[in-house]
């Protein structure tokens, strides 16, 4: 009867001794955060919290601490406090917080909130989207008030149901090619929602659409531009658009340069990050100081045009 008396209480005191540890990381975190935010409106560098404090943080209470600073009126502090949310996603890599997390970047990017909040969901995968961000994005596509961001972001999460809504987007394009493009109008078709509406349709599957992406780009006239539109060839992640991307890889390309004395870049060092981000197995991995391509030693190059060539299927991520 004592020994149970005894355990009781130290599972009671042992409950609030960690009740006590949270709370006070909790107010540890939030203290901190203050003190960054500060720095930001004061318009002072602020750097964020390193990978090792969000790793060991607490989700929830992280979430917490950064949620007042994602409605306020300085647009700096909206995206401080949207990005380490997006870190803490990416970092702890929890089914549930990346969802939570998702949805309140749909939120930013479809309210206008945080227009950047865009790019930063094209690097998350059709699972982490909720039904609720779904259907954001679907309202958002209905009303006709989605930029192109938004709408390759409805590809990543895999809305089937909004295919035919996509289909309709087309004519722009289709009008656009006619035309021969609209440069003489300041601008390209690939910058129109309706080539976003082809490109989502593509990376979800649409054959007709995969095949018509992929010979755009190939028959863009325009080298630099056509370089450019790799981007958007990765972004279908279909198997006959990294076939493409290998034949690229593959070649001597070379970037144009202003000077004639200076021979450009070989386009395989500048897709190295690029098909890192594409394919699940790919040999070299991409680092921070990498993200441009251009700091990819010639061996590492190398590694990786020979394991590309010896690929018979692709594992994508998706």
């Amino acid at each position: 009867m004592r020994d149970s008396v005894y355990a009781v209480v130290l599972v009671f005191f042992g409950g609030l001794v960690q009740a006590a540890g949270i709370a006070q990381n909790a107010e540890g975190l939030d203290s901190k955060y203050k003190k960054m935010i500060d720095s930001i409106r004061a318009k002072q560098y602020a750097e964020g919290f390193t990978d090792t404090e969000l790793k060991n943080a607490d989700p929830n209470q992280f979430l917490q601490v950064l949620k007042p600073y994602q409605d306020d009126p300085d647009w700096m502090v909206r995206r401080h406090a949207y990005k380490q949310a997006c870190r803490l996603a990416k970092i702890q890599n929890k089914p549930g917080i990346t969802r939570e997390v998702v949805q309140q970047l749909v939120r930013a990017s479809t309210t206008g909130s945080l227009q950047e909040a865009s790019q930063w969901l094209l690097t998350f995968t059709k699972e982490d989207f909720s039904p609720a961000a779904r259907q954001m994005l679907k309202e958002g596509l209905q009303s006709k008030s989605l930029s192109k961001p938004q709408i390759l972001i409805c590809g990543v999460a895999d809305m089937q149901e909004i295919v035919p809504d996509l289909e309709e987007m087309l004519t722009v394009q289709s009008a656009l090619q006619r035309k021969g493009g609209s440069r003489a109008e300041g601008f390209n078709w690939f910058y129109t929602e309706a080539w976003a509406a082809r490109l989502a349709r593509a990376r979800m599957g649409a054959g007709d659409d995969i095949a018509k992406s992929i010979q755009i780009i190939e028959g863009e006239i325009n080298r630099s531009s056509r370089f450019e539109l790799l981007h958007d060839l990765a972004y279908i992640r279909q198997p006959q658009a990294v076939e493409s991307l290998r034949r690229y890889f593959l070649s001597d390309r070379r970037l144009p340069t202003t000077n004639p004395d200076i021979t450009g870049e070989t386009w395989s060092h500048y897709m190295m990050p690029i098909l890192d981000e594409v394919l699940v197995n790919f040999p070299v991995k991409k680092t921070e100081n990498q993200k441009l391509g251009r700091l990819y030693s010639d061996d590492e190059v190398e590694t990786a045009r020979k394991w590309i060539q010896t690929q018979k299927t692709w594992e994508i991520r998706r």
